[in-house]
């Protein structure tokens, strides 16, 4: 994963969340959907749209899935798809989705509100799942989403030793496991497939006593 033959710009459905509506808070008056979103991004002029947790694809009925596809083709706009947790039948049929719509990846956030996987766990899940990656030529792409060091990624993905399960890196998620950008990336690029970036602000609180960071 060391090479890199060419980049897509795209935008995903966390570029937009409070558009789609966000878990404890208000919801939008006319919440943006996936088709809403596929046309977003081409009134954009971008060619990925990557559709993830907040947005759960396998809520849609195959007649919406079907039109998604076609709208996603009619706009000239290629669909990624996301998800979260490991359950293996859960990630069987996100794979299945992925097929379906043309999705060179499967973008993946590991942890649940009520499962955080142990690296054990994560290492023999993707074991498990590699012969279905490589028989869909799919990849998986873990998402560093704050809670693992770089270091510790890179272990699981050496132990899984697979060339269909790489990165999802975000730019700015490691702060949760109190690592900056720079050596996330440079530990993690070897294995990146997919790349989030986004604007953040630091700032240190009035009172002196801590960061913020948004």
């Amino acid at each position: 994963m060391d090479g890199v033959d060419h980049v897509i710009i795209g935008v995903g459905s966390y570029t937009f969340p409070w558009s789609i509506g966000v878990h404890g808070f208000a919801s939008p008056a006319t919440p943006l959907g996936p088709i809403g979103l596929v046309e977003r991004a081409a009134s954009l002029g971008v060619g990925v749209v990557q559709i993830c947790d907040n947005l759960p694809l396998h809520r849609l009925s195959p007649a919406e899935l079907e039109a998604l596809a076609r709208r996603a083709g009619d706009l000239g706009v290629r669909l990624e798809v996301g998800t979260r947790g490991i359950g293996r039948e859960h990630l069987l049929a996100y794979l299945e989705l992925a097929r379906r719509l043309g999705s060179p990846i499967l973008r993946l956030v590991t942890d649940t509100a009520d499962h955080r996987p142990s690296d054990a766990d994560l290492i023999a899940r993707f074991r498990e799942l590699a012969p279905s990656l490589k028989s869909t030529d799919i990849t998986l792409a873990i998402e560093n989403h704050g809670r693992q060091s770089a270091a510790r990624l890179v272990a699981i993905l050496e132990a899984v030793n697979s060339a269909y399960v790489g990165i999802c890196l975000d730019t700015a998620n490691s702060f949760g496991a109190l690592e900056s950008p720079e050596p996330v990336t440079e530990a993690l690029a070897p294995w990146t497939v997919n790349l989030h970036l986004k604007d953040f602000t630091i700032h240190r609180l009035p009172h002196q006593f801590g960061y913020q960071i948004t």
